[in-house]
């Protein structure tokens, strides 16, 4: 957000499936879904990085400082390292025997007798620095072509078990698109945020929508039936979030998922005494306009994306969701990061 200009600008950075991907990439040998995890560890999973590019793309538009400048902090921190919190030890821990499968990730995240590493171990990282400072000195052109694009590919590709189709073209081919805000009303506030393929605006606006009606100012931060009313409607953002949100460059979403009319409709099923049973939180049918129905989504929902969001002494914003999908991604680690899943 320009606080001189009043403009909102987003940038889709996400993650882009393989050009060789097909709607079978995630069946097994008899045509059924693999399970989640087997879906997701190993190359299988990986689509084509976007952060680089996106970083670059926006410090392009809008940075002040010397680009090499602002990547020397982290590079210095991977090379010096930094102790393991007690959050992060606990994660690896929970990830057992999925995370130390990889030889590279059991390297970093598991101590010589294979052991997960301890709160306050400290963690170096020398290849991820000497990441960081090969796109300080070439920009997001060293990750998508080059040595570095080589060696994901060829995890990703050369998996024992479970490769994936990631391909020296989707690397280069890689593009940050411009997209328009998606923005929602909410008691005389414009609430903005990414469109899709992200399906984080389209969701909180159909929650504010459905909880707008209700006096939650009055029933107080910790009521029992505010945080109800708030997660019900949650639940069915969701259920519609499963159902119709994805890449809209290939699939057509519904018109009327922030419709006025419909979220009125949907915070009628909230208006109850109890939380929703179950069975009652489904995708709701709003206006269509040639849309495409979808199957209900399989995803867990498990801890993983982190966001930040910053705002300067000028008013200036940025919102900044990022992730590797679960916790760990794919759990291939390539030159000191993990690749997405």
């Amino acid at each position: 957000f320009d606080a001189a200009t009043g403009t909102l600008t987003t940038f889709d950075g996400r993650e882009t499936a393989q050009a060789a991907a097909s709607g079978t990439l995630f069946l097994d040998a008899s045509g059924k879904p693999l399970d989640f995890f087997d879906a997701v560890i190993g190359g299988r999973s990986v689509g084509v990085p976007g952060v680089p590019r996106l970083i670059e793309t926006v410090h392009s538009r809008f940075g002040k400082r010397p680009w090499a400048e602002l990547l020397e902090p982290a590079a210095a921190l991977a090379e010096t390292g930094f102790p393991v919190s007690e959050r992060m030890a606990a994660m690896i821990a929970d990830e057992g025997g999925r995370l130390d499968r990889e030889p590279a990730a059991r390297a970093y995240f598991f101590d010589a007798a294979g052991a997960p590493l301890s709160p306050g171990t400290t963690l170096r990282n020398p290849d991820y620095a000497a990441t960081l400072r090969l796109l300080a000195g070439g920009g997001a052109d060293a990750f998508y072509d080059g040595p570095l694009a080589e060696a994901i590919v060829a995890a990703v590709r050369g998996h024992p078990t479970n490769p994936g189709v990631l391909s020296r073209e989707d690397m280069a081919a890689y593009t940050v698109k411009e997209r328009p805000a998606v923005c929602a009303p909410y008691r005389g506030f414009d609430v903005c945020g990414m469109g899709p393929p992200s399906s984080g605006a389209i969701a909180i606006g159909q929650i504010l929508g459905m909880v707008e009606p209700f006096p939650l100012r009055g029933l107080g931060p910790d009521d029992p039936v505010a945080w109800r009313v708030i997660g019900d409607a949650t639940r069915l953002a969701f259920a519609d979030r499963e159902r119709y949100v994805a890449d809209a460059d290939f699939v057509r979403l519904p018109a009327g998922l922030l419709d006025n009319a419909y979220l009125r409709a949907r915070s009628a099923l909230v208006r109850r005494p109890t939380a929703l049973p179950p069975e009652a939180v489904a995708a709701g049918e709003p206006f269509w306009d040639k849309a495409e129905l979808r199957l209900d989504g399989r995803s867990a929902e498990i801890p993983a994306t982190s966001h930040v969001t910053i705002v300067d002494g000028e008013g200036n914003a940025v919102a900044m969701t990022t992730s590797v999908e679960n916790a760990f991604g794919s759990r291939l680690l390539v030159a000191g990061f993990l690749l997405n899943n």
